[in-house]
């Protein structure tokens, strides 16, 4: 075995034996003394009657690639060690706000030794950056009434709704490391963020279903569960209800089974488009036919002969997405959204998205990616001028909650809610 490999192997185990002595502070000491001791490792380096930790924290920062990325990633990893498991635990949650409010200190970084240093500086790097960031945003999530009347301070600024929007918690909380890390475990019931998720979503589900069934029954009066007009919403409430004639859903069934594992991709690109052109058909001129040559970009990347199996229908509506939602997330694209959802409203807009989705229930992942991204560029930015973005994200939360069986939110091994 090469040097290099050999000490790339030395350097992991030690991140591990890290991982496992934060994890063992999340779970099996009091949760005061764990938020204590986290911070004497990740600042002091010390750890109490445990020298087998600092020496393995101390081999992870020596390596000549602490300081660059795989050291954000390291310490990344240890927040994640401890965080993961308070956000399954609501009674932690002020101590998990403990963790994180200490981003924003600004303690004196010099230290008596070059090993302290090194790793003080790359935690100021961390808590400067887009990890920081995402660690930040996790104190919006879950513990939805707690928040709202403990501690959640509005500002006037988008950010003060991201604990409504649960199609955002994974997407803005979580870095691509973190990502694959859950990816590789494949245990959703074990990742904080996705926990909170779902809870928000059976809350906004709950929410929603009783207000329709409580205005079906003539009751007058009731607030409804979003901020949208109240016209507005119960135009959304019928618009995306999958139980009506004609529903997105009952459309949405029609072209899956349409499609056979080997049906060839030219009988099927016709009625693909025919499926998605219903929802852009009542558009203004111009905007369905930038709309239309988009949709028929995505649709001629196939051959022909392609077979109509699972991984090609992922293909072609991750393709068909792009080509109706930010294809390269930058500011021009954003520009081009807001003339957009300005020209068609932004139920139109998001009946488009929903037959998207609906047809292929795998791409809402990268919905709510590029939906995360348009979530960051405005967190800090004023309501009064992103009303746009506002009244996209609440109906894309109505859709997206209304029809949450059939994309697939929920888990087939957990009790379903009522069916709507």
């Amino acid at each position: 075995m090469a040097k290099s490999e050999r000490d790339h192997q030395k350097v992991e185990a030690a991140k591990a034996v890290v991982y496992i002595y934060i994890n063992h502070l999340a779970y099996h000491i009091s949760p005061e003394t764990a938020v204590l001791y986290f911070y004497q490792l990740m600042w002091d380096r010390l750890t109490p009657e445990c020298l087998p930790v600092r020496d393995a924290l101390t081999v992870v920062i020596e390596d000549e690639q602490f300081k660059e990325e795989q050291g954000l990633q390291f310490i990344n990893r240890s927040y994640y060690s401890i965080c993961n498991p308070w956000h399954l635990d609501n009674k932690k949650r002020p101590y998990l706000k403990q963790i994180i409010d200490r981003l924003d200190r600004e303690p004196e970084t010099e230290s008596i030794n070059r090993t302290t240093q090194a790793l003080r500086e790359q935690w100021m790097n961390f808590s400067k950056g887009e990890y920081g960031d995402c660690l930040r945003r996790q104190m919006h999530l879950g513990g939805h009434e707690i928040f709202r009347e403990e501690d959640r301070e509005f500002r006037n600024v988008l950010a003060d709704y991201l604990p409504d929007y649960f199609y955002l918690y994974r997407s803005v909380t979580r870095t691509p490391d973190i990502e694959q890390l859950e990816q590789e475990h494949s245990h959703p019931e074990y990742s904080g963020t996705a926990t909170k998720q779902i809870n928000r979503l059976r809350e906004s589900y709950d929410a929603v279903y009783e207000y329709r069934n409580l205005r079906q029954q003539g009751v007058t009066g009731i607030d409804h569960p979003s901020r949208l007009e109240l016209a507005e919403f119960e135009k959304g409430l019928d618009f995306y209800y999958p139980g009506r004639n004609d529903s997105f859903k009952s459309k949405a069934r029609t072209i899956c089974h349409k499609k056979r594992r080997y049906e060839k991709y030219a009988s099927y690109r016709p009625q693909v488009k025919e499926y998605l052109m219903e929802s852009v058909e009542l558009f203004p001129a111009r905007t369905k036919s930038k709309l239309t040559e988009s949709i028929d970009r995505a649709l001629v990347r196939f051959d022909d002969r392609t077979s109509m199996d699972p991984i090609t229908s992922k293909s072609l509506f991750l393709g068909l997405l792009d080509s109706v939602l930010l294809p390269v997330p930058n500011t021009s694209n954003i520009l081009r959204l807001e003339r957009c959802v300005g020209d068609v409203g932004p139920m139109n807009f998001t009946g488009m998205l929903l037959s998207l989705v609906l047809a292929c229930p795998m791409i809402r992942f990268r919905l709510e990616k590029k939906l995360g991204y348009l979530y960051r560029k405005f967190e800090g930015k004023s309501l009064e001028g992103i009303q746009w973005v506002v009244d996209l994200f609440e109906h894309i939360n109505l859709a997206l909650v209304m029809n949450a069986r059939k994309i697939g939110y929920f888990s087939l091994t957990e009790p379903l809610p009522d069916a709507a």
